[in-house]
């Protein structure tokens, strides 16, 4: 039985990830309720758990969560590639 659930492909939503994304990007106090309830590990795509991560590391420092920060966070971490490249 626990192979048959090995197999099977978790609960996901691409579209309710982007739009998690999406609002913390154009408001980023969206991020202290999103990080109440998610972790990365919440999202099913690699690279959303990435750009998460992004997020999360940028609040920890007091940095602006937008396009400009988030490139270059990714870029300094070698990410932009794995992500889908420039967030434009």
């Amino acid at each position: 039985m626990s192979d048959v659930m090995a197999d099977r492909t978790p609960p996901h939503n691409i579209e309710a990830e982007q739009a998690v994304l999406g609002a913390i990007l154009i408001d980023q106090d969206a991020l202290t309720s999103a990080s109440e309830l998610l972790v990365p590990d919440s999202f099913y795509r690699t690279k959303h758990q990435k750009i998460f991560e992004v997020m999360l590391g940028l609040s920890d420092k007091g940095e602006p969560i937008d396009l400009v920060m988030m490139t270059s966070a990714m870029a300094d971490q070698g990410l932009l590639e794995e992500v889908g490249g420039f967030l434009t």
